[in-house]
C-alpha cells in the first residue's frame, strides 16, 4: 500500500516510522508540509493512503480530503486530529467514507484506524473475484467479464498469480509469449496486450485493478478476492474448493501446484 502524509515534520517521521513498521505492507512515498504540493504527488504516484492532520492544516485538510476522494474513489483517507477539531471531522468522515484518530495515538490506534478505512471502503467499491482453481474468470459484482484478447485476459491471470508484485514488461512477454524474441514487435504486441486489458477493466468500472507505472505493472490487491488468496491465506472453505487444478488455460502456472497440494496436504494432516 503506497502511502502519503501532509503533516508538520516532526510528527509526519513519528506517523511515517509506525505505517512502515506495521504488518500492513504500507510504503510511505511522500512527507508533505502543503497540500499544493501533495495533492499533484497523489494524481502521479497511485496513492493508496493519504494521512491529513486537520489540527495542523485546518480546514484544508477536509477540503483536500474531498478533492482526493472526489479524483480518486478508491484512495483512502485518514485525518489525524485533536478533541478541538473531533466534530468537523466526525462530519467529513461521514460524507467521504474516511476513517480519523485522535492525538495522541499509538501505533495500534494507527492501524485500527487505517484497518476502518479500508473496511469502510470496500462496502462501496464493487465486488470483484477472481476464480483461479480449474479454469481463470473474473467476475465483477457476480458477473464475468469478456475479453476481447485472450492474451489481455491472460496477463490479467498473471498480475492475479503474482499477488501484488510487480511484472515487467520483459517477464510479460517473455510469459505470455514463451518462444517470442523480446523485440520492438514483440514490444509493441504487448503494448496491444495490455490496453485491450485496460479496455476490458474499463467497461466493467473496475479499471483500477490493475496499477501501471513505468511500462510495469501489478495487481491491486486491496480491490480483488480471489480463491487462490483465500487457500494461502488459511481458509478452509477455500481449501474444500481446490482440486489440484489451477488456472489450466495456462502452463506457466503449473509451478504453483505442487505448493498448493502441499499447502492442502498438510491442512488435512494437522
Amino acid at each position: 500500500m503506497r502511502a502519503m502524509i501532509v503533516e508538520e515534520p516532526v510528527l509526519a517521521r513519528k506517523i511515517s516510522c509506525m505505517l512502515e513498521a506495521s504488518a500492513m505492507n504500507i510504503s510511505v512515498e511522500g512527507c508533505f508540509e502543503e497540500e499544493m504540493d501533495a495533492l499533484p504527488f497523489a494524481v502521479k504516484n497511485n496513492i493508496s493512503l493519504a494521512v491529513l492532520d486537520v489540527s495542523y492544516m485546518g480546514i484544508r485538510a477536509l477540503q483536500m480530503g474531498e478533492e482526493l476522494r472526489r479524483r480518486h474513489s478508491d484512495m483512502m483517507i485518514l485525518y489525524v486530529t485533536d478533541m478541538d477539531n473531533h466534530m468537523a471531522v466526525l462530519e467529513a468522515v461521514r460524507m467521504q467514507t474516511g476513517a480519523y484518530v485522535i492525538k495522541p495515538f499509538t501505533q495500534k490506534d494507527l492501524e485500527y484506524a487505517i484497518h476502518t478505512a479500508r473496511m469502510l471502503l470496500k462496502k462501496k467499491e464493487k465486488r470483484i473475484f477472481a476464480r483461479t482453481f480449474g479454469n481463470f474468470e473474473l467476475f465483477v459484482d457476480d458477473r464475468p467479464v469478456l475479453f476481447k484478447s485472450s492474451k489481455a485476459k491472460e496477463l490479467l491471470a498473471l498480475l492475479i498469480d503474482r499477488r501484488g508484485g510487480i511484472v515487467t514488461s520483459e517477464q510479460a512477454i517473455g510469459t505470455l509469449w514463451e518462444y517470442r524474441a523480446n523485440d520492438e514487435a514483440s514490444r509493441s504486441l504487448y503494448s496491444k496486450v495490455g490496453k485491450s486489458l485496460n479496455m476490458a477493466l474499463e467497461e466493467v468500472e473496475a479499471e483500477k485493478l490493475v496499477m501501471v507505472s513505468r511500462g510495469m505493472r501489478s495487481i491491486n490487491t486491496d480491490m480483488l478476492d480471489c480463491d487462490l488468496y483465500q487457500l494461502l491465506d488459511g481458509s478452509e472453505k477455500a481449501k474444500m474448493n481446490y482440486f489440484g487444478r489451477y488456472m489450466m488455460d495456462y502452463s506457466w502456472a503449473e509451478y504453483r501446484i505442487p505448493g498448493l497440494n502441499r499447502l492442502c496436504a498438510a491442512k488435512k494432516e494437522k
